[in-house]
């Protein structure tokens, strides 16, 4: 147990950390400073970057991805990335049953891959999220047979190699943390440095300010990894055992993420007209996952 003193001293310095003063007691709301222009500033800085300087970004993702056993793919084009999705597909083996079930995200950039038609023919049905409540829980049970979970994310984080998913209608956790094998898609434009980057833009850009924090946020750094069992790492204990990042590499590929915020930030206009409260939302989430 931490000694008084210690722990006194340990309050003060976490205190002063965050610029209040050592011996004055703050109330919950008050406990991390709220900076707007500051906010706004690193906002700005973050989502402005011109496309050389998300190339570095993305190379500092690459090098912080490979001791995490996660894959980082370039590809030039949505067409590109379908191919390789196909490829990975059809390489990999089922660790139960005979058909290679895949479920993804409805998300514009998921559309524009046409994986039902390129995969049609070859007994490997795709399973797309609905909006409807009505359709999540058949959609739970393909989610938990499925081989392969399809996504993009909200950003990519490169100093530790990390997607930040949103849990929305149509986009739920499943597809990203049932099946065996996740691959994300993004653009360039997803990418971002830090914690720091990302905590100013949910503060301060319109179209996250508009939606809100969802149900859920994940935060994904490779695949499910554990060494609880004599020391030995075996990964897909938990999660995913397989994580591929698929990126989007040329410029014009950029308009997806952009018309999905903003279908996202109209989308939480309609949340707060329906009349369904953060309390109710986040009980429909959890009543849906809550076999998975």
């Amino acid at each position: 147990m931490m000694r008084r003193n210690h722990q006194n001293e340990f309050i003060q310095t976490v205190r002063a950390a965050l610029g209040h003063p050592a011996f004055i007691r703050r109330k919950a709301p008050e406990l991390f400073p709220h900076q707007p222009c500051l906010h706004a500033a690193i906002s700005d800085q973050a989502l402005n970057r011109s496309v050389s300087e998300r190339r570095l970004l993305l190379e500092k993702f690459r090098q912080e991805a490979i001791p995490l056993n996660l894959d980082v793919i370039g590809v030039d084009s949505a067409h590109d990335a379908a191919e390789t999705i196909v490829s990975i597909v059809r390489q990999k083996e089922t660790e139960w049953g005979q058909t290679k079930h895949i479920v993804t995200w409805k998300h514009p950039l998921i559309d524009r891959l046409n994986l039902s038609d390129r995969l049609s023919g070859m007994d490997m049905p795709v399973h797309v999220a609905e909006i409807e409540i009505a359709d999540r829980d058949e959609f739970c049970k393909q989610a938990q047979h499925a081989i392969i979970g399809v996504t993009s994310a909200d950003y990519a984080i490169a100093e530790s190699a990390t997607l930040v998913l949103k849990t929305r209608p149509g986009q739920p956790r499943s597809v990203s943390l049932t099946p065996s094998i996740h691959i994300a898609v993004i653009t360039l434009n997803h990418l971002i440095d830090s914690f720091r980057e990302l905590y100013a833009i949910l503060q301060s850009d319109p179209a996250d300010v508009a939606e809100g924090l969802t149900s859920c946020m994940t935060f994904i750094s490779g695949p499910s990894k554990t060494a609880d069992i004599e020391a030995c790492m075996v990964h897909g204990a938990h999660g995913p055992r397989e994580v591929y990042v698929l990126v989007l590499l040329s410029p014009d590929q950029l308009t997806a993420q952009n018309s999905q915020k903003q279908e996202n930030a109209d989308g939480a206009v309609d949340v707060e007209k329906s009349g369904l409260n953060a309390a109710e939302i986040i009980r429909s989430n959890q009543a849906v996952f809550s076999n998975q």
